[in-house]
Formats: structure tokens, sequence, C-alpha cells
């Protein structure tokens, strides 16, 4: 296979772009030389993308710092997303649905929807958190950091 260019749009991590690299050059003629160059769109983020790469990060400081207290942490950040919400969007209220009462429930990001002001709200009480606890968060180029 002889291509000048290839492209992969979306890279969830750092193993699906090693792994996407693996598959698609294992057909490649390699008689010819080869020129890899890896770049990233300059394009903003927005709240949710830099939620994500912020409780990944958070997970692996704490991992890192705290190996014994945390080491049941799964690396996607997962547990660190019910332990925010947890911390800080709180519970539903009650609904009463005909003569159903649905009871309270954890938010999340995505039940009930929160909207961008609600989501930015969200992420600025993760950043002071992790200012208190002693971790730096990255800030790339967002919605969030273009507030």
């Amino acid at each position: 296979m002889m291509a000048k260019e290839m492209r992969m749009d979306a890279v969830q991590s750092r193993e699906a772009m090693i792994q996407w690299i693996t598959e698609t050059s294992a057909v490649l003629d390699m008689q010819y030389p080869v020129d890899v160059r890896i770049t990233t769109h300059d394009t903003v983020l927005d709240c949710y993308a830099v939620f994500w790469i912020w409780m990944r990060h958070i997970t692996k400081h704490l991992k890192d710092k705290w190996p014994d207290a945390y080491f049941m942490l799964d690396a996607q950040g997962e547990m660190m997303h019910d332990m925010m919400c947890m911390m800080f969007l709180g519970k539903t209220k009650p609904m009463k649905i005909g003569k159903t009462v649905v009871d309270s429930r954890q938010r999340t990001l995505t039940s009930p929807k929160m909207n961008k002001g609600e989501m930015v709200d969200f992420l600025r009480k993760i950043e002071e958190w992790s200012i208190k606890i002693g971790v730096t968060l990255p800030q790339p180029p967002s919605e969030y950091s273009n507030e």
C-alpha cells in the first residue's frame, strides 16, 4: 500500500493512536522511506472534552502520589467522574409523574444534561478543588479556558 497521507481524525487515547499506527503501518511497503508526522488540529475543545482530560489527569496524579489510597481508580477516569459528580452536582429532586414518585438520583454530566454555563461552573469547582489538593490541571484551548 502506498499513500501520501493517512489520517486518523479522532484520537481517544495514546494507546488507540499507537494501535492505529501499528495496524496501518503493517500494510505499508517499507522499501521506501516513511515520514511519520503527528499533528493536532488547532480547534477549541468543548467543556466535556476538558472534563475527561482532567478526570484522567487527576486519576493519574492521585495514583502516582498516593498509590495505596487510590489504587482502585480506573485510568479512563470513570470513578473520578462519579466522585466529582457526587461532590459538586448533588442529586436531582424527587419527581411525581402521575401517581408514581421517582426518587432523587445522582446528577451526572448528561443526566440531566447540563448547559454550557452549568458545565463551566462545574469545571471551575473541579479546578478550585484540584488546586486545594495540589494538582495542576492542563489547560488546552477550550470553551472553558476562553471564558
